[in-house]
């Protein structure tokens, strides 16, 4: 026997007993579900959008059991009025628990998605768990005009369009992605970055299946890398904020935040974190405290003695990034160059403290030494005792003005290192264009060099490459004995690193270890 016959029979017991009211109700009840039937068979549901239906629907049902628990109780007989009453109540908690779960739920009733607070909990783990090497891609999908849109033809038109819209980024989405719906007309997603280009392609073909779905109405998109371009969730979601409001000022569909200038255009003023992490930039060049100079000794390696300091910057303030952190946050937000400056300001303010015997290299790239301001930072006419470390991980595309600005600081008595020698895209080009005083040499080679016979090949050629540039090579990163004497005796000069002497506030410490150990004519200890 089927459910429809079943039902029949209900029915016409209803009324032949004579309870005409519930078989009314009945009859009514029953006429709805089979309309409500036939509407929902003519399209499929997801399976996130059935569990959100069906969790709305019984409770429909709960509260309609309630209302006809109260009518029961008036027409049935006196004996059954107790089951009545306990129909109704548990019928009541059945209600009132089926709408705090749905308060309480996780994901949004009409697309099946994760709702925004959840979302943005998910986001911060993906947010903790993403690194350079592996990052994390948020991409954010807003409706253009939405709002007026839905004012005009009606919720129902707005709610159908916006499940069409949910339906096709899902579709079209990458595979092990978390949605969510940040707003009304907002949708996110994040997964896994497969680099910029890979990004930008998800991003445009989202940005295209969202517009369709939605005509006559357009689709933005934002793009957010993980970690670098936030650090938590709140972040991560203000830089797509961000991003969606510079490409609706500037007419771009697609909005990459990662570059900081959001592909060439401006942030729209008082929004978000590229204006907050800008003042905070702009508050650690400003504070007196925040940066610190420290000197790590550059050393003699036969004599053990010492002949210069390089100044290393150390950042005080939350949160705490090393270095090369807080110097690619201030170049990704446009002001690189201001917080290199600074950083060589309070260096050079050092030069007196250690005296004429040694002199203070400091690291500038070339865009600060091509910048106007770097005359305002090293102010003295007279420059000796200064090494400028050119620290350059990215193509040098104008030699003649950098060495136009070397040779300036040179005619006052500085002199010039390229850093890094043997890595990134320090290269001959550096030293045949910059024609250095000094060549580091990159720390990869320098660690394990008494180990690893093949690298003594490689130092070998470096040292003879310097004598024939007439330039001193300075081996980084020197941290074991083992190490100090492979250098000493392939005959490189110079050097530096942790088993020399660590960064230090001050410098006389260095000396008298050093004198110590050069009375003992070969270190016999670490010298940390």
């Amino acid at each position: 026997m089927c459910i429809r016959d079943r039902t029949d029979i209900a029915l016409t017991a209803f009324f032949v007993r004579g309870h005409v009211v519930l078989g009314g109700i009945a009859t009514t009840g029953y006429i709805v579900a089979m309309i409500l039937i036939a509407l929902a068979s003519r399209r499929p549901l997801r399976v996130a959008e059935v569990q959100n239906r069906v969790r709305g629907t019984t409770g429909i049902v709960a509260a309609g059991g309630l209302a006809l628990a109260g009518i029961a109780f008036d027409v049935a007989p006196t004996a059954l009025r107790p089951f009545a009453i306990i129909a109704g109540a548990i019928l009541a908690w059945r209600t009132i628990t089926i709408l705090s779960e749905r308060d309480n739920s996780d994901s949004d009733s009409l697309t099946g998605f994760l709702e925004s607070r959840a979302f943005e909990r998910h986001l911060g783990g993906v947010v903790q768990l993403s690194s350079a090497e592996r990052p994390g891609l948020l991409l954010v999908v807003d409706l253009s005009g939405f709002g007026a849109w839905n004012a005009r033809n009606g919720y129902a038109a707005g709610d159908r369009m916006l499940m069409d819209v949910a339906k096709v980024l899902e579709i079209n989405g990458p595979e092990a992605a978390a949605w969510g719906r940040l707003r009304a007309d907002r949708f996110a997603v994040t997964t896994v970055s497969y680099g910029a280009a890979s990004d930008r392609a998800r991003a445009d073909l989202l940005q295209r299946v969202a517009s369709k779905a939605a005509a006559p109405l357009t689709a933005r998109a934002a793009i957010v890398e993980l970690p670098r371009d936030a650090s938590a969730a709140a972040e991560a979601l203000d830089a797509a904020d961000e991003a969606l409001r510079a490409g609706s000022a500037g007419g771009r569909s697609v909005v990459a935040y990662s570059s900081g200038g959001m592909d060439g255009l401006s942030p729209v003023p008082g929004y978000a974190s590229l204006g907050t992490r800008r003042a905070k930039i702009q508050a650690l060049i400003a504070s007196t405290e925040s940066i610190q100079i420290v000197l790590q000794p550059i050393v003699h390696i036969e004599q053990l003695t010492i002949c210069g300091f390089e100044a290393l910057s150390r950042f005080h303030t939350d949160p705490r990034h090393g270095p090369d952190e807080w110097i690619s946050e201030a170049t990704l937000l446009g002001l690189g160059t201001d917080l290199e400056i600074e950083c060589a300001r309070r260096a050079w303010r050092r030069r007196d403290e250690i005296g004429g015997v040694a002199h203070i290299a400091i690291n500038l790239s070339p865009e600060a030494i091509m910048s106007e301001t770097l005359a305002d930072a090293i102010d003295s006419e007279d420059l000796t005792g200064l090494v400028v470390e050119i620290t350059e991980h990215e193509r040098v595309l104008n030699y003649p003005r950098l060495a136009a600005r070397l040779a300036g600081l040179r005619g006052r008595g500085a002199k010039i290192a390229v850093d890094d020698m043997g890595a990134g895209h320090a290269s001959l080009s550096h030293l045949i264009e910059l024609k250095p005083d000094f060549i580091k040499l990159d720390r990869k080679l320098v660690t394990g060099l008494d180990l690893e016979p093949g690298k003594h090949a490689l130092v070998r050629n470096m040292l003879r490459l310097s004598h024939d540039l007439g330039a001193s090579l300075i081996a980084e990163g020197i941290e074991t004995m083992g190490e100090l004497m492979a250098l000493r005796e392939l005959g490189v000069p110079l050097g530096q690193g942790y088993f020399l002497g660590r960064p230090t506030v001050d410098t006389d410490e260095h000396f008298e270890r050093l004198a110590a150990a050069a009375a003992l004519r070969t270190p016999s200890y670490p010298m940390v």
